[in-house]
């Protein structure tokens, strides 16, 4: 996976991804551009007061599928989810009230 933040125009963008896609190697990239926001892996950037900010994304098929406290798992390991998920939210929100909308 990989993010960039492209500055020159759209058809440029185009040309340049149709560049990365003429490759011999049968590698192919996908891409989705916007000037507002873009979603990558569990962040999502967006633009607020000329600056970029970033909160948690969930693909609308994400479902919560955190350990079950009686699955077989070290109890450290199960112990540790709560504390990971928090952490994840303060380092992924930008802004305080779209961290507090996590919790």
């Amino acid at each position: 996976d990989c993010i960039m933040i492209w500055t020159g125009g759209e058809a440029k963008l185009m040309e340049f991804c149709s560049f990365l896609n003429s490759n011999n190697l049968n590698v192919k990239f996908t891409y989705q551009y916007s000037a507002a926001r873009i979603e990558f892996l569990d962040v999502e950037l967006f633009i607020c007061d000329d600056k970029i900010h970033s909160r948690l994304f969930r693909k609308a098929t994400a479902c919560n599928s955190i350990l079950h406290a009686e699955s077989a798992h070290p109890r450290h390991q199960v112990a540790s989810i709560p504390y990971g998920e928090f952490l994840r939210a303060r380092r992924n929100c930008s802004i305080d009230a779209e961290f507090v909308t996590q919790l």
